[in-house]
C-alpha cells in the first residue's frame, strides 16, 4: 500500500493520520503487508513545475512496482489529487482522508475512489463561543492566504452573516503573523478568537497551523477556538473539531475492505459536515469556563489524573497489609473464632459487592496481561454468555466483538495502556444467538512498575441506543408531519431564537431555512406591524404564556398577507422550559370580509337615520313652521313701523332682534336634522353624555308635542364624559325615544309620560334607561327584539333597535330592555367613560 500526502512530513495532522490508519490496517490484515510513503508538500509548494516534478518522480519510482492500494490523505482539492493518481496509477483503488470545503458531486470521482471527506465546521464551533461565553460580543477570525486557508475562512464568513445582528465579526486574514501575536495581546473584552487554518500569512510566509495556534494562544488575551482536533494541547479552548484520528481509523478499515476483495464502488465516498465538541482540559481551566457549560457528549482531553487514581492501588495495598498483620495477630489470640469472623466479613462483603452490581446491572472484569486471562463477575458472564465456570480468554471477548468496533476498541486500550490513562468505549457485541447489544465500557491499567493488570466496568446500553433511535424517528416524523401539514409551523428554542420552519412556510416567504433561522423571519414582517409583533413575543417568552398576534407578512410575490399567529410554551418532562412551537394561518380574505361588514353596518346605520327622518318629517315641519311664521310676522310689522312718519326705528331694531333669534332657532332644528342624515365616517371624541340627551331631546320636542307625551330629563349634573361618535349615540337615543312614542299611541293623554335617566354606574360605566308608561313587551319578544330586522313596528322593517344594539357594543357598551312592574318598558344601555375607552383602545392597537 502506498499513502500519499498532499501535506508535509512536519505537519501534525498529516502524519497522525498516515500513522493511525497504517495502524488499523495492520491490526485487521492477518497477511504480508509492505507500506510506501510519500509526502508531496503541494500546499506549500503548489507550483505547476513542481506537480510536474514530482509526478515524474512518483511514476518513475513505481513503475516497476505499482501499489496494490493508495491512501490518500488530502487538504484542499480532492479532485485534482484523484486526477494525478488516476494519471500515475490508472484502475489503482485509492482510500481517502480528506479535508476539503469544496462541493463534490457523486459522479464528479471515478468508481475507483472510496473513503472519508469532511469539511470543517464553523457555524457550529461559533455557537459553542457562544454557549461557553454568552457575554461575547465580538469574534475574530484568523486564518491564512494559501489557497486551503482561504476556503475555510470563506465558510466562516457564510456561518458569521446569519449572526452579524448578535455579534461583531473581524476577520484577520492578510496579516503576518508578528502582527497578528502583537494584535492579539490587546483585544477588548468580550472578544473571542476562531482560528480556522493557516499554511502560509498575510506576508507570504509558509506557516505551521500547529505552531500558528501555540503562538497566538500563548500572546493573547482572549480565549482560541479551533476545529481541528490535531491543533489541541496548543493552548486552545476547543471547538466543533474534525477528529483526524477517527477519520483516519474508519480509511484503514475501508482500505481492508478493500484489500479483501471488496469494490470501491460498493461504498461510496463519505462527505461529512459536522464536528465533534472537543475541548482542552488545561485551557477550560484557564479561561475559568464551567465544564457544565459543555454540551452532551463533548470531549474533554488533556485532563491530569488525581493524586488518588494515581496512588489508590497503593493506599490500598497498604491498608491490606496493615489490615492483614492485624488479622494475624488477633488470628494469633483467637484462632479459631477470629477466623469465623473473617469468614462471615469477607462472604458479606462478596454479597454485598455482587448485590450492588446486579442491582446497577454493572458488569466487572480484570485482565491478568501475563496470563491472557480474564476473570469477570457473574453479570458480566452473563451479558457475554459466557458459562459460570468457564475460562475466559481476551480472545473469547474479542470474538463476542461486532467486528466493525474490535479494532478500534482494541486500538484504545492500548493506547490507554501505553499513556497511563484511564480509557472509555461504546461498542456492539455479538452473541452466540446472533443477537446483538450496545454495551460501554471504562477502564484501566494498574499503576504498578510492571503494569500486568487491567481492570474495569461494563454497563448494558442496549435501551439508551434504542431511545436515542427512537428520538430521531420521533424527530423525523415530526418533520415529515410538519412539512406536510397546509399550515406555516415554526419552532424556537429557550434562547428566543427560531430554529425551525416547515415547508409551508418557506414556501410561502420564498426563503431558504439559513434565511429565516433566528431572528431572520422578522426581515418579511410589515414594517408597522414589526415592533408590536417583537413585543408580544418577547413578553410571552419572560411570562412563558401561550399568545396569539396578528400582523403582516411578505409573501414569496412581494404581496404583504395578514396572518394570526399563536404560539404555545414547550416544556421538558421535568418542567423545563424549552421554548415555543406556533402556527401561522393567513387571514387576509377574513381580514377584507371584516372591512365589508364594518361598511355594511355604517350603510344600515345610515338607512336608518334617514328612515327615522322620515318619520319625523310632521314634527320638523312644524318644528320649523313656528319661526319661520315669526319670521314672516315681524318682517311685516317692521315695513308697516317703517312706513309711519316718522319711521319707528326703536320698534325696528326690536323686531330685528326677535328675527335673528327665530332664525338661530331654525338653523339649529336645520343643523341637528343634517348631522343625522349626513353620510360620514365615525368621528370618536371625548363627549358629555348629558348635552347628547339634551340635544335629542329639543330635536323631538314638537313631536311630543302632537302625540301629547311629557319627556323628563332625569341627569346627574356631575358626570365624567364618554368616548363616542356624537351622532351614532345621537342615532340610539332617537331610535329609543321614537320606539317610545310609538309604543304609548293607545296609552291615555294623562299616562304620556317618557323619563330618560341618565347617572354613573360605577367608575367604570355611565347607564341611561328610557323609560315609558306604553303597552309592554311580551315575555317571548324580550330577547329578540334586539335581533337584526325583527319587526318591532307595525307597518316597518323594525331595523332600529338591531342596529343601535351593534352602535352601543362598537362603543364598548351593551344594550339590553326590562318590562316595568307597573306599566310599559324600559330600554338601557350603559357606556364606558373616555379614560376607560382610551385604555381599551391603545391597549388594543398594533
Amino acid at each position: 500500500m502506498l499513502i500519499v500526502s498532499t501535506g508535509s512530513t512536519f505537519a501534525p495532522g498529516f502524519t497522525l493520520a498516515a500513522q493511525t490508519a497504517a495502524d488499523t490496517l495492520r491490526q485487521l490484515e492477518s497477511g504480508p503487508l509492505e507500506l510506501y510513503s510519500e509526502s508531496l508538500d503541494i500546499v506549500r509548494f503548489p507550483s505547476d513545475s513542481y506537480s510536474r516534478l514530482f509526478r515524474n518522480y512518483l511514476g518513475e519510482k513505481y513503475v516497476d512496482y505499482p501499489p496494490d492500494l493508495v491512501l490518500l490523505i488530502c487538504v484542499g482539492n480532492l479532485a485534482l489529487a484523484e486526477k494525478l493518481l488516476e494519471e500515475l496509477f490508472p484502475g489503482v483503488p485509492v482510500v481517502v482522508i480528506g479535508l476539503t470545503e469544496e462541493e463534490i458531486s457523486p459522479g464528479q470521482l471515478g468508481t475507483h475512489l472510496t473513503g472519508l471527506a469532511q469539511r470543517s465546521d464553523p457555524r457550529g464551533t461559533i455557537e459553542l463561543v457562544l454557549r461557553l461565553q454568552p457575554e461575547t460580543r465580538r469574534i475574530v477570525v484568523i486564518g491564512g492566504t494559501a489557497e486551503v486557508d482561504t476556503q475555510v475562512t470563506s465558510r466562516a464568513q457564510e456561518a458569521a452573516r446569519s449572526l452579524t445582528r448578535r455579534i461583531d465579526f473581524d476577520f484577520w486574514t492578510n496579516r503576518p503573523m508578528s502582527e497578528m501575536t502583537q494584535a492579539v495581546r490587546s483585544l477588548p473584552p468580550q472578544t473571542a478568537i476562531l482560528f480556522t487554518r493557516m499554511f502560509r500569512d498575510g506576508a507570504g510566509q509558509a506557516v505551521n497551523s500547529t505552531q500558528a495556534v501555540k503562538l497566538i494562544a500563548e500572546s493573547a488575551n482572549a480565549p482560541v477556538y479551533i476545529m481541528t482536533s490535531t491543533l489541541l494541547g496548543s493552548g486552545a479552548v476547543g471547538g466543533s473539531v474534525v477528529d483526524v484520528a477517527a477519520l483516519a481509523r474508519r480509511a484503514g478499515e475501508l482500505a481492508h475492505r478493500v484489500l479483501s476483495g471488496a469494490a470501491p464502488k460498493s461504498f461510496p465516498l463519505e462527505i461529512r459536515t459536522d464536528g465533534v465538541p472537543t475541548f482542552d482540559w488545561q485551557a477550560l481551566k484557564r479561561w475559568g469556563i464551567s465544564e457544565a457549560r459543555l454540551p452532551p457528549g463533548s470531549m474533554i482531553r488533556n485532563r491530569p489524573r488525581s493524586v488518588w487514581a494515581r496512588y489508590q492501588w497503593y493506599v490500598v495495598g497498604a491498608l491490606f497489609i496493615i489490615a492483614l498483620q492485624a488479622a494475624m495477630i488477633v488470628d494469633l489470640l483467637v484462632q479459631r473464632v477470629r477466623r469465623r469472623r473473617v469468614e462471615a466479613k469477607l462472604r458479606e462483603n462478596h454479597q454485598f459487592m455482587e448485590l450492588a452490581t446486579k442491582a446497577g446491572k454493572m458488569g466487572l472484569w480484570m485482565r491478568d496481561l501475563e496470563k491472557d486471562e480474564v476473570w469477570a463477575n457473574a453479570h458480566l458472564r452473563s451479558l457475554f454468555e459466557f458459562g459460570p465456570t468457564d475460562t475466559i480468554r481476551f480472545d473469547d471477548v474479542l470474538a463476542r466483538i461486532h467486528p466493525y468496533d474490535r479494532g478500534r476498541l482494541a486500538l484504545a486500550a492500548e493506547r490507554a495502556e501505553d499513556s497511563g490513562l484511564p480509557f472509555e468505549a461504546e461498542f456492539r457485541t455479538i452473541l452466540p444467538d446472533g443477537s446483538e447489544r450496545w454495551v460501554v465500557t471504562r477502564g484501566e491499567t494498574l499503576n504498578e512498575p510492571r503494569a500486568t493488570r487491567r481492570l474495569g466496568a461494563v454497563i448494558d446500553i442496549t435501551d439508551r441506543k434504542r431511545a436515542e433511535e427512537s428520538l430521531r424517528e420521533s424527530e423525523n416524523r415530526f418533520r415529515t408531519m410538519a412539512n406536510t401539514a397546509p399550515v406555516m409551523i415554526w419552532m424556537s428554542g429557550e434562547d428566543r431564537l427560531c430554529n425551525f420552519f416547515n415547508k409551508g412556510w418557506l414556501d410561502f416567504t420564498g426563503r431558504g431555512m439559513d434565511q429565516e433561522l433566528g431572528n431572520g423571519w422578522a426581515e418579511g414582517v410589515h414594517r408597522e406591524d414589526l415592533d408590536h409583533c417583537l413585543e408580544v413575543h418577547v413578553n410571552s417568552f419572560d411570562t412563558r404564556q401561550e399568545f396569539t398576534v396578528e400582523y403582516r407578512l411578505r409573501r414569496v410575490d412581494g404581496e404583504y398577507r395578514w396572518l394570526v399567529d399563536t404560539g404555545v410554551p414547550r416544556f421538558a418532562p421535568d418542567g423545563k422550559f424549552l421554548g415555543y412551537i406556533g402556527c401561522a394561518t393567513d387571514i387576509t380574505e377574513r381580514k377584507r370580509t371584516e372591512l365589508e361588514v364594518v361598511q355594511q353596518r355604517a350603510e344600515l346605520a345610515h338607512i336608518a337615520r334617514v328612515s327615522t327622518m322620515g318619520e319625523l318629517a310632521a314634527s320638523l315641519a312644524h318644528e320649523l313652521n313656528q319661526p319661520l311664521t315669526a319670521i314672516l310676522s315681524n318682517a311685516q310689522a317692521a315695513q308697516r313701523f317703517l312706513a309711519a312718519n316718522p319711521a319707528d326705528i326703536e320698534e325696528v331694531r326690536e323686531i330685528l332682534a326677535d328675527i335673528v333669534q327665530d332664525n338661530s332657532r331654525a338653523g339649529d332644528v336645520i343643523y341637528r336634522m343634517r348631522a343625522l342624515v349626513k353620510k360620514e365616517t365615525l368621528q370618536f371624541a371625548s363627549l358629555d353624555l348629558s348635552n347628547v340627551v339634551s340635544d335629542v331631546a329639543f330635536l323631538l320636542r314638537s313631536d311630543a308635542i302632537l302625540h301629547n307625551i311629557r319627556v323628563v330629563l332625569e341627569i346627574n349634573p356631575d358626570l365624567p364624559p364618554v368616548h363616542g361618535d356624537r351622532v351614532q349615540l345621537q342615532q340610539v337615543l332617537l331610535n329609543l325615544l321614537l320606539n317610545a312614542f310609538d309604543a304609548m299611541k293607545d296609552c291615555p293623554v294623562d299616562k304620556r309620560k317618557i323619563t330618560v335617566r341618565v347617572e354613573q354606574d360605577d367608575a367604570r360605566l355611565l347607564s341611561v334607561a328610557v323609560r315609558d308608561k306604553g303597552v309592554g313587551v311580551s315575555e317571548d319578544r324580550l330577547d329578540k327584539i334586539l335581533q337584526p330586522f325583527y319587526t318591532t313596528k307595525r307597518d316597518g322593517l323594525g331595523m332600529g333597535l338591531s342596529i343601535s344594539r351593534s352602535i352601543i357594543e362598537a362603543h364598548g357598551g351593551h344594550l339590553w330592555a326590562r318590562n316595568n312592574a307597573d306599566r310599559g318598558a324600559t330600554f338601557y344601555f350603559t357606556l364606558p367613560t373616555a379614560l376607560v375607552s382610551h385604555r381599551s383602545l391603545t391597549a388594543a392597537e398594533p
